[in-house]
């Protein structure tokens, strides 16, 4: 009977024990976030690419209005845009955006280099935009189909070296010149 007792009370003890192991046999995930840099940006529009190494969902943060991010969340791998707007500072500009994953946040400075400062000497060669601040214009420049209709010019494509060789374009002298005919009303 004591035997019994005692082969009841090891059997009992090696339950016991083997039930509160910790062990479940399966390790544990460790959350991975992980981002490349970026290169400094030039003073232009731009639009450079980096990766995100990633075993989870993961957003960015972003509080400046110079800078886009797409996409703005995604899961495990991808990749995020990051856009810049044109300087128009003749000083460099830094802003910050964060990755965040799980209690991991990530860090990107962003540097956009300053706007080249006017040397007062104008290009006969350069799109208007090259030789003027075009950096807030809109155009408009008529369209020839007689009912006073007009094309509207964007900043971005004023700012990509637009030249419109009848109504808008860099002059000899380097001098702008727009022109805004008016040929009078068409007989109906």
């Amino acid at each position: 009977m004591k035997l019994l007792n005692i082969v009841c009370a090891v059997l009992f003890l090696t339950v016991g024990f083997s039930c509160n192991s910790s062990d479940s046999g399966e390790e544990e995930q460790v959350d991975i976030l992980d981002v490349s840099t970026v290169s400094e940006f030039s003073a232009s529009e731009e639009t450079k690419l980096i990766t995100v190494t990633a075993n989870l969902y993961w957003y960015t943060a972003n509080n400046n209005d110079w800078i886009t991010l797409s996409p703005t969340n995604g899961t495990n791998n991808g990749s995020i845009n990051i856009s810049v707007t044109a300087n128009p500072n003749t000083t460099v500009r830094t802003g910050s955006v964060n990755v965040i994953g799980g209690d991991i946040s990530k860090n990107i400075t962003i540097t956009q280099a300053a706007k080249a400062e006017s040397t007062g000497v104008l290009d006969a060669n350069l799109a208007p935009s090259k030789n003027f601040d075009l950096s807030t214009w809109n155009l408009s420049i008529p369209e020839d189909k007689g009912d006073g209709t007009a094309l509207t010019i964007t900043v971005a494509q004023i700012n990509a070296d637009y030249q419109n060789s009848k109504y808008f374009y860099t002059n000899t002298d380097g001098g702008m010149v727009f022109k805004c005919p008016v040929a009078g009303l068409k007989p109906l």
